[in-house]
């Protein structure tokens, strides 16, 4: 299922979060380096 959902600035950490872990359940980041570079701030 999709989920949109307006996140404000103000809660950007929020919406890095949620889209973090979905990059991860949808199995597009499988590797370790690849969740560190998605959880970095060059990403």
């Amino acid at each position: 299922m999709i989920r949109i959902e307006e996140i404000p600035v103000s809660r950007i950490e929020e919406f890095w979060k949620i889209h973090y872990q979905y990059l991860i359940d949808d199995g597009i980041l499988t590797g370790e380096e690849e969740k560190k570079y998605f959880r970095s701030p060059e990403y």
